[in-house]
């Protein structure tokens, strides 16, 4: 982080496997630029089965609403193989409610301005 602060690039696959940490780091103190490259680097990492659950508590924790889009889209878009091989037991109390957003958003029904796809983070 303090190579980022005083003027140095972070390399993409430093970025990439330090990722987490990073977010963690740069919200605690206060380096939203930092924060939000390394958010944009774990929305676009590949998801997996045993990521899933980690990355979308992530998200909640440290209130990163791009990375819980992305990770709820992927879900989505594997919904058979993901409810065969994760048990959700541990997602935070809210989940249900982003899960029923993120599955009107896909289905394109909304049909009004205040649907949840005006909503979404805009890349």
């Amino acid at each position: 982080m303090l190579y980022h602060l005083y003027g140095g690039r972070i390399a993409y696959d430093g970025m990439k496997s330090h990722a987490k940490e990073i977010v963690d780091l740069a919200e605690k103190y206060g380096v939203v630029d930092l924060e939000l490259e390394a958010v944009a680097v774990l929305v676009k990492t590949t998801f997996s089965r045993e990521k899933l659950l980690d990355l979308l508590l992530h998200a909640k924790s440290e209130n990163c609403t791009l990375l819980k889009e992305a990770v709820l889209d992927f879900m989505l878009a594997n919904a058979v193989e993901v409810l065969k091989n994760i048990s959700f037991n541990d997602a935070p109390g809210a989940f249900i409610s982003d899960v029923l957003a993120a599955t009107v958003r896909g289905s394109n029904k909304c049909g009004t301005d205040d649907c949840y796809d005006s909503k979404r983070i805009k890349t």
